[in-house]
């Protein structure tokens, strides 16, 4: 039975789909075989692309004359392209020619009577007559469509000499005319600065009212010739221990320095641009070059040197304030220049507090005996006395883990609540400090790794609680106004009158029943002398996203080991640290400290009868968030199939046109794009796939339309890629698209996965961006970090009611987690856009065990 086309899949029954549908061994099979054939026409067109061709014998493409490459753009389904084989010499000639297997289905070859014939055929041209042959593509799906014809002649005369000619044809299927130009690299810059406080923290000491009283030492790298290679040696013959403890995570800190200040030196620039922004005279901006993934990491409040290239003997000083995606933002520390364009020398250099408070952290919990919290044993619990059982409307295993956590049943090691997404973990802790401060006057600290995680639980912190007095959300100084929510700006250190941050004084900051900070703000807390007794609680949410010295800050200056109960709650399979130094990454400083005591930690371990002893560990297994389709792959995949479906969802997108199946609401759509970077620029966009997700975005807007929605509401929409430089394309085809322009559309959030993080949307349109590369460029089938299973993980997982993933499923299905997913979408009648059932199954299909080694960079 064939297999059936793309526009067929709707009015295939469903108890047909099995007979069909390949299983996912034969799907990676397919993948790895159009991989072997791409490589070898890829081969045959380097091999032949300058070769001399013969005198007599010319092939004319479309309007070019005697070129062997032409591109085509087809703005509907059809498209037609003329080779004409001309036979300028004295005999007649006989041709055949062949072409890849792949786009058979799509391209079709006819003479100029229309008749339509195959490859191999032998075709004569006399002397001094042309043969055309038309050929004919027919697609409905946007992307990039390549064939190259190997042709292959020889005479009469001479029947056993032979030679041969290519020609390669690309056609861009696309809806819109202007699919192939590029959108406007750098348009007029007007969005607005990031605000931030009006006076420059290091000209006025007063915004900083809380005294320095622990010392923060230096925690310089080694200076010995040869230290750091010996560290290296070190880490790899000496495991993690309490005895090694500080040692080995300075050496970590010591590396990840040395490898973030090498990253730095290649942003360094001469004679740069740098401008001053038309609504803020005091902050600058420049255009750097070549920014990847992990710029934001790299870049963030690092210091900036300015030397201008026309004034001798004049040097500004400043700080990176705020990153957006190919533009820094510098606030000065001391002179701000007093011309609005300038081209300088620009120079980085790392601002050393976040790792020297790392540093201190890791110190701190040797001297101060911390090891049973960061090693701990079993020991009997000491259970704090309850007026009351908690009660309230949550299931057993978070009533279970509120219940711990007011008894501090862990202490002194930490208590961990740890769960897959969607299943309440911030919840869970929101609800145990609101019953903590209904039973106990005690204080307590919140801390996350991230400003919007930190926004994310005081928001729900204060939503829970009737006196909102006893909350207070701590900013650093440089944090930008514009990002504090408005629900906020009554309970943190804004200025409101003055529009400007302040850090207040250490009586003030004790005053305060719940403080709510980063861990890195933390570390300022214990700088200022706030005793270790203060605190009775010490929250970490998203405490996988952080590395361990980082969760330390908090815990190692401020946690008493005989009163303070430390809670960490988050999820191990989910996006982890940012680590810029492999060597410090594989020794342990991309584990946090969450991941750490499940993975090593007996305490933390299952029990093969009992499960987990809920006396110092929760795991939530209840998902609150996910349509059951949507859930079923990473559930299956990363947690074992034990995440339980319990979301209440709207019955909205059920009947949307664009779904492939009524009622099933995961969609994957075969894109055949092209990978591309911008000069100077390391990461990737897709301008087909941007198409595809822009036609996706229009049809839930008029769906929207159609059911009373006139504007998209916050948290609706959510657009995922990878990369960063498609975010930026994803952004500006949005505001540049006639239709969309239109719409209210400031709702739809777009950004990476890691910005995706903790968050939640009923519809999340993701683009993976990667795919394979033109004939004419090196044959490198790339995955990137798409196959990382973290971001794999979090990318499912953002949906509530809809998800649509799109993407090259030829390179995709090379990999397992989105062979999973591609299948699952083949099964389910979910599939859209082209497949790779082209080629069909057959006996000569390479197996796994042959497939060419990818690349992952």
């Amino acid at each position: 039975m064939s297999l059936p086309q793309d526009d067929e899949w709707e009015t295939v029954p469903r108890r047909n789909l099995n007979k069909i549908v390949p299983d996912e061994n034969q799907l990676a099979n397919l993948a790895y075989s159009e991989i072997q054939d791409r490589i070898k026409w890829a081969t045959l067109f380097k091999k032949n692309r300058h070769t001399e061709e013969n005198r007599d014998v010319k092939i004319k493409v479309g309007y070019l004359k005697y070129q062997k490459s032409f591109s085509v753009t087809a703005n509907d389904n059809k498209a037609v392209v003329s080779l004409k084989v001309s036979n300028w010499g004295h005999h007649s000639v006989y041709f055949s020619f062949e072409t890849s297997e792949f786009w058979k289905s799509l391209f079709t070859f006819k003479d100029h009577r229309g008749k339509t014939f195959g490859t191999l055929e032998r075709h004569c041209v006399n002397a001094g007559k042309i043969f055309t042959i038309n050929v004919h593509f027919d697609s409905e799906h946007t992307g990039f469509y390549e064939v190259l014809f190997l042709f292959t002649f020889q005479t009469k005369e001479k029947p056993k000499e032979q030679f041969k000619m290519i020609r390669l044809i690309d056609v861009r299927r696309s809806t819109y005319k202007y699919m192939q130009l590029q959108l406007p690299q750098d348009p007029k810059f007007s969005e607005e600065v990031p605000h931030t406080s009006k006076t420059v923290p290091a000209k006025s000491e007063n915004m900083n009212a809380l005294k320095n009283v622990v010392v923060l030492q230096e925690f310089w790298l080694p200076r010995e010739e040869g230290a750091l290679e010996k560290a290296a040696r070190e880490l790899e013959q000496k495991p993690l221990n309490s005895e090694n403890y500080a040692r080995r995570f300075h050496m970590l800190l010591h590396l990840e320095e040395l490898h973030l200040q090498e990253s730095l030196d290649k942003y360094n620039q001469e004679n740069v641009l740098v401008t001053a922004h038309k609504s803020n005279s005091e902050t600058f901006t420049l255009k750097i070059t070549g920014p990847s993934y992990n710029s934001s990491v790299v870049l963030s409040c690092c210091f900036v040197t300015l030397v201008p290239s026309d004034v001798d003997n004049k040097v500004y000083e400043g700080i990176v304030h705020d990153i957006r995606e190919d533009r820094i933002f510098i606030k000065f520390l001391n002179e701000v220049p007093d011309r609005g364009v300038l081209r300088c020398g620009v120079t980085f250099k790392l601002n050393r507090m976040c790792l020297r408070m790392q540093h201190r952290a890791a110190a701190m919990a040797a001297e101060r005996g911390l090891m049973d919290l960061l090693f701990p044993t079993r020991r009997l619990p000491r259970l704090l006395a309850l007026n009351r059982p908690p009660r309230f409307e949550f299931n057993p295993e978070q009533q279970k883990a509120v219940t711990h956590i007011l008894r501090r049943t862990a202490k002194p090691a930490a208590y961990l609540l740890c769960g897959p997404p969607g299943t309440g973990k911030t919840l869970t802790l929101v609800k145990a400090i609101m019953e903590i401060v209904k039973a106990q006057d005690i204080n307590i600290l919140v801390c996350a790794p991230s400003n919007s995680a930190s926004d994310d639980i005081c928001e729900k912190i204060l939503k829970g609680l009737v006196d909102t007095d006893k909350v207070y959300r701590l900013y650093p100084l440089l944090h930008s106004i514009a990002k504090i929510p408005e629900s906020l700006k009554k309970n943190c250190n804004l200025d409101q009158k003055k529009g400007t941050i302040k850090i207040p004084n250490k009586k003030s900051i004790m005053s305060r029943k719940i403080l709510v900070t980063t861990l890195q703000t933390a570390g300022r807390l214990v700088t200022g002398g706030i005793p270790p007794k203060h605190y009775t609680y010490i929250f970490v949410d998203e405490a996988g996203q952080a590395t361990e010295t980082e969760s330390m800050i908090p815990i190692a200056g401020l946690c008493d080991r005989s009163t303070c109960q430390v809670v960490l709650a988050g999820d191990p399979k989910q996006l982890g640290p940012v680590v810029i130094s492999k060597t410090a990454e594989y020794h342990g400083l991309g584990v946090s400290l969450l991941e750490r005591l499940m993975r090593d930690n007996d305490l933390y371990k299952p029990h093969e009868d009992f499960g987990f002893d809920s006396n110092f560990i929760t795991k939530l297994l209840k998902n609150y968030r996910s349509h059951p389709a949507i859930l079923k792959v990473p559930n299956d995949l990363f947690y074992g199939g034990e995440l339980q479906p319990c979301a209440r969802l709207s019955k909205l997108y059920n009947q949307l046109e664009l779904l492939p199946k009524e009622g099933f609401p995961v969609v994957f759509h075969g894109v055949a794009g092209i990978s591309q970077q911008e000069k100077g620029f390391s990461s990737f966009y897709n301008m087909a796939e941007i198409e595809v997700i822009k036609e996706y975005l229009k049809s839930l807007i008029q769906h929207l339309h159609r059911n009373n929605v006139s504007h998209v509401p916050p948290g609706e929409i959510g657009i995922i890629s990878p990369y960063r430089k498609q975010v930026e394309k994803i952004q500006k085809a949005i505001q540049w698209d006639a239709d969309l322009s239109k719409e209210h559309l400031e709702n739809v959030e777009v950004g990476t996965v890691d910005k995706f993080q903790g968050k939640e949307f009923s519809v999340i349109l993701m683009s993976t961006v990667r795919c394979f590369p033109k004939l004419k460029h090196k044959q490198n089938f790339i995955l990137g970090f798409i196959r990382d299973d973290r971001r794999f993980n979090v990318a499912m997982t953002r949906a509530r009611s809809l998800l649509v993933v799109v993407g090259d499923p030829r390179l995709l299905a090379t990999d397992k987690n989105w062979n999973t997913f591609i299948h699952y979408c083949l099964k389910a009648g979910a599939y859209r856009g082209f497949t790779l059932f082209d080629r069909g199954l057959t006996q000569d299909t390479p197996t796994v065990a042959d497939a060419p080694t990818l690349s992952t960079a």
